[in-house]
């Protein structure tokens, strides 16, 4: 779906078949080579009039910046990694600031810019947005604040708002414009496109468009429009299959801690902020929501009976909703986009109406569970309705892509009235779903719109290229993370 960082995969040989599947990494080590030291402060050419004679020299020239190139796969494009000083309240410049990541893949100066981010973490290596790799484009990627290492060294997660965020990409926007002289583009995928759409709405003059990928608008931190959603997606006989195998699991709970037992002590993971039992739990409440997120219809011939053997149960929860993103290391990872859906973003509300009375833990799978301080903000009502409210009346080139049995569709951003804006679902689309996976006649009208915004023409073979089926996605990250 995205470009996002690496987990560990947990899926233990219990004798039976078992998919492992494939993560990106996007580590918080360093990276090898020698950064190089802004020295130098002048004043940036306007939008992009006088392009410095080469990548370095303006990376020279940004203020703030620090920057190590590295061999990229891709001959077209140079690969530099980049930190840039922001501060961490944009309304207190005289306070503390902080090193937030970025990744500059340059083709040419005059190319359009794809400014992307996946909400989370900076993707690592030279993987290219769809838009960018459509258009031929630039590609800067934003990591997102509070997301190690780009977190600030503070005590209180307050200035962790969309706003301060939207004001980290302007404050990028304003560094890099000047050197670029094609249309800006912002792009992203889940947490990601709201990311994106979120700095149209507070910068709503920094891009020329944004192409935003299965990204939901959550009201509230249970929005129960998840949980209709659920009761009807997909044939009824599968969600009736799920429903029993939820309870076939919770009734052997002993079997999925054991399974949870050996894991941890495979993987080097611990469980101390939920416990196993705990985690346990979520996992199977979680299941029907991760099926249709990840998976589709295809898997529901594969849903264990409810006389299956134990460790072929098990191995289909951690299949489906993988353990270890209940584990420590992961809850600590993502903890920054539980603190935004239990203060602004809103979460899904999870039904446990087929197993309420096998459950130990019921009401505890919020987002606030997965935070391991004291929140003291109420959650702000306003935030999404105010973005919901922008995006509808004054948003002008938004693109939102969505999967039709994707449960995020159910939070999905409507067009109203905004000016040049465009919604399009792909047929039994998950969330991995993409403008190449449209239907011929959709793809075709979001290629031109997509050309048209930016001001060129994409390569033939990009228009001409016929997908195949959604294969089995690359799981990225946890279920309730959008």
């Amino acid at each position: 779906m995205n470009a996002a960082r690496t987990t560990r995969n947990p899926a233990i040989d219990a004798g039976k078949t078992h998919l492992a599947l494939a993560l990106t990494l996007c580590c918080a080590a360093g990276w090898a080579g020698c950064y190089h030291d802004t020295v130098v402060d002048p004043t940036p050419p306007g939008s992009g009039e006088t392009a410095p004679p080469d990548v370095a020299a303006m990376l020279e020239a940004i203020p703030g910046l620090t920057w190590v190139e590295e061999a990229s796969s891709n001959p077209d494009y140079g690969l530099y990694y980049l930190e840039f000083t922001q501060p961490v309240d944009h309304g207190a410049p005289e306070g503390p600031w902080f090193e937030q990541r970025l990744v500059l893949l340059h083709r040419s100066f005059d190319a359009p810019m794809v400014l992307h981010t996946t909400g989370y973490f900076a993707p690592e290596g030279d993987r290219l947005s769809e838009p960018a790799a459509i258009l031929g484009a630039n590609q800067l990627s934003v990591e997102h604040r509070f997301f190690v290492p780009s977190r600030p060294d503070v005590s209180s997660w307050d200035a962790l708002t969309i706003a301060q965020s939207a004001d980290d990409f302007h404050r990028v926007v304003e560094a890099f414009q000047p050197y670029y002289s094609g249309r800006w583009i912002g792009t992203g995928a889940s947490k990601g496109g709201m990311t994106s759409v979120y700095h149209r709405r507070f910068h709503p003059d920094d891009l020329y468009a944004t192409v935003a990928y299965v990204a939901p608008l959550s009201f509230g931190p249970n929005d129960t429009r998840y949980i209709d959603f659920l009761e009807q997606v997909g044939p009824a006989d599968c969600r009736d299959r799920l429903a029993e195998f939820q309870r076939t699991a919770l009734l052997d709970r002993e079997a999925l801690v054991d399974y949870v037992v050996d894991l941890a002590a495979t993987w080097g993971l611990t469980y101390d902020i939920l416990g196993i039992d705990m985690a346990v739990e979520h996992a199977v409440l979680e299941l029907p929501f991760a099926f249709w997120q990840y998976y589709g219809e295809w898997l529901c011939s594969s849903i264990p009976s409810s006389d299956a053997p134990p460790t072929d149960v098990a191995a289909f929860v951690d299949y489906v909703s993988w353990f270890s993103f209940y584990s420590d290391e992961d809850i600590l990872d993502y903890e920054p986009y539980y603190y935004q859906a239990a203060t602004q973003l809103g979460y899904p509300a999870i039904s446990e109406n087929a197993v309420a009375d096998l459950l130990h833990y019921p009401g505890t799978d919020v987002a606030e569970t997965y935070v391991t301080f004291e929140i003291d903000e109420d959650f702000d009502t306003q935030a999404m309705v105010d973005i919901d409210t922008w995006s509808q009346t004054e948003g002008q080139r938004l693109m939102y892509i969505y999967g039709e049995n994707d449960p995020w569709t159910a939070g999905a951003f409507q067009v109203g009235t905004a000016e040049d804006t465009h919604l399009f679902i792909v047929p039994g689309g998950n969330h991995g779903s993409t403008i190449m996976d449209l239907s011929a006649s959709d793809r075709a009208d979001a290629l031109s719109i997509l050309e048209r915004w930016a001001g060129v023409e994409s390569p033939a073979s990009m228009q001409d290229l016929e997908r195949p089926p959604l294969p089995r996605p690359a799981r990225t990250y946890h279920r309730p993370l959008p």
